[in-house]
């Protein structure tokens, strides 16, 4: 009688939109961050921010990081979910895991787990295959586009519903 190979556990991809998104969650953050300070030149601007996504250990940590982790402020993203697996002595076991919430992916099909499908490496890239991280340009004009963006959603709901 012989045994089945194990299945493998499908490897499920981020899609790319919602890794812009979480991209642009941490660029907003950032740049609220640093509208608070004093005023600065670009070229600092764009150091601050890149700072600020990629960390500057140990002073500064890795915000990117705490997303794909789902600590600190980002942790309103995830839902804490219990997951109840057999070990080999036939005993119940549970673990929890951090799930992104299904309301930002807007598919309730897929489900993208904290440090598995969310990884810090595959969000401080520029892109999927690349090895190029993203610099201080790209992120603060990431985070300037995304600032315009929400005041035009804010102006047009305001618009709508007052």
């Amino acid at each position: 009688m012989s045994s089945s190979p194990p299945k493998k556990k499908k490897m499920v991809v981020i899609p790319g939109p919602v890794q812009n998104e979480l991209r642009m969650c941490v660029a907003l953050r950032g740049y609220d961050h640093m509208k608070k300070g004093s005023s600065q030149t670009v070229r600092k601007q764009c150091k601050v921010m890149q700072d600020y996504y990629h960390g500057k250990e140990p002073e500064q940590p890795s915000h990117i990081n705490m997303l794909a982790c789902g600590v600190a402020y980002y942790a309103e993203l995830y839902i804490n979910t219990q997951l109840r697996a057999l070990t080999k002595k036939d005993t119940v076991s549970y673990t929890s895991k951090l799930v992104l919430r299904d309301d930002l992916t807007l598919d309730i099909r897929c489900k993208y787990h904290a440090e598995e499908e969310i990884k810090s490496l595959d969000l401080v890239k520029k892109n999927r295959t690349g090895g190029v991280l993203l610099s201080g340009w790209n992120i603060l004009d990431m985070a300037k586009r995304g600032a315009r963006s929400l005041r035009k959603a804010m102006a047009f709901a305001q618009l709508k519903w007052d």
